[in-house]
């Protein structure tokens, strides 16, 4: 199988096509975003569980505390590392939002790059190659079309 293969004659229709490729390359990281959005959704539920478990340990410690009870320092123990858990799935949360935040704004970035190239690229390609090139061909048809009458 051949690839076609891509312009780059000219510096003008390279800029355009890269453009091209820099518009179109943000939107194959949507499934990567879609993970991200995944995960934190999910850290989202275990987190509030969790917060359901510490506060369940908590009138449970109370209740125990008031009778002094044997498993008052184990369910505190408990009750300790569930709250390092609770600290750490919130810290893991916070920065899956930062990174599909700065997934975002670093899709923005490529695309209004990309948008530029793009311009700029088919822009100075129509005006520094194309028209003058469509002059020369006009006139060569206007002599041609002159000599047969």
């Amino acid at each position: 199988m051949k690839f076609p293969e891509i312009p780059t004659d000219n510096l003008y229709k390279f800029m355009a096509i890269f453009g091209l490729i820099l518009v179109i390359a943000p939107y194959l990281s949507i499934f990567y975003a879609y993970k991200l959005t995944d995960d934190a959704i999910r850290l989202e539920g275990e987190i509030e569980t969790l917060k359901k478990e510490i506060e369940l340990d908590s009138s449970c410690i109370d209740n125990l505390k008031k009778k002094k009870h044997s498993d008052y320092i184990e369910m505190q123990r408990k009750q300790s590392m569930s709250l390092v858990q609770l600290n750490n799935k919130i810290e893991e949360h916070k920065n899956l939002v930062l990174m599909i935040s700065a997934q975002k704004s670093l899709c923005l970035i490529v695309v209004v790059i990309g948008g530029c190239l793009i311009f700029l690229g088919f822009t100075l390609w129509y005006e520094k190659l194309q028209r003058p090139r469509d002059i020369i061909l006009r006139n060569k048809a206007e002599k041609i079309s002159q000599n047969n009458k």
